[in-house]
């Protein structure tokens, strides 16, 4: 079983499955209230009206309201087919994915995975000109002679898909040239304010404000999960500056 991220995300995303699964709309107003019982900084929004705004009052491509939204459809989703006798074998999850991917493992109870995904988007919506990321239909090699400074292969999804993540100005050059050169291939903007993945927001602090600024806020929202979940947060944080490739086979 496959948990994405943020990126995908539409208006009435889920309302299908609200309207025709009671146990689905109950999952959903539950997983709400692990939130928005919050003791420190909780919500003043409701996911399930959130999930049943058209496109055009739609709040999903924001990171504040998309994490928390997408992990309890995945919740409540998985807790759908498990009513079925529909278990997974095995699970993985793409970035924010990961969350409700643990959930599923039981590694992360439904409160903990709810709590996570929020102060999550909480630390996303604090970052300012975050940068865009966008979906293509080509393979890494092939994807590789368009790349201008700035964007970078964030994601390999599969032989013949990636996901390119950086400047916004640049993404945009990019998906013109990808046009001009090979015309009808895929290229589409994710609903993402920030540009997760890239190098963007994880260099040395000392040579980017952005990556200082996401570590601050992180460590600010870390703390409140401490205080909600002192038992998880036991070990002390490490600061990571390692960019491997990471494929899926």
């Amino acid at each position: 079983m496959i948990f994405t991220g943020q990126g995908a995300v539409w208006g009435e995303m889920g309302k299908e499955l609200i309207s025709a699964f009671p146990t689905f709309s109950d999952d959903i107003d539950s997983l709400n209230s692990m939130i928005s019982d919050l003791s420190q900084q909780a919500p003043d929004w409701n996911i399930k009206e959130e999930l049943l705004k058209p496109e055009s009052t739609s709040r999903l491509a924001e990171a504040e309201y998309a994490q928390p939204a997408t992990t309890a459809i995945q919740i409540a989703l998985v807790n759908l087919l498990e009513s079925w006798g529909v278990l997974p074998s095995t699970v993985i999850g793409h970035s924010s994915g990961e969350i409700a991917a643990a959930y599923t493992a039981k590694t992360l109870t439904a409160k903990e995975a709810m709590v996570i995904a929020y102060y999550r988007g909480q630390v996303a919506k604090s970052i300012k000109g975050g940068g865009g990321m966008a979906a293509v239909g080509l393979g890494r090699d092939e994807v590789m002679p368009f790349l201008r400074r700035g964007v970078v292969v964030a994601c390999e999804n599969s032989p013949s898909s990636v996901t390119l993540s950086g400047d916004r100005i640049v993404l945009w050059q990019i998906g013109h040239d990808i046009e001009q050169k090979e015309p009808g291939t895929f290229f589409r903007p994710l609903k993402v304010a920030v540009a997760y993945h890239s190098r963007k927001f994880f260099l040395a602090p000392h040579k980017n404000y952005f990556s200082q600024n996401y570590k601050m806020k992180c460590m600010k929202w870390a703390q409140l999960m401490k205080n909600t979940f002192p038992h998880m947060c036991k070990a002390k944080p490490r600061q990571f500056h390692s960019f491997l490739p990471l494929r899926a086979r």
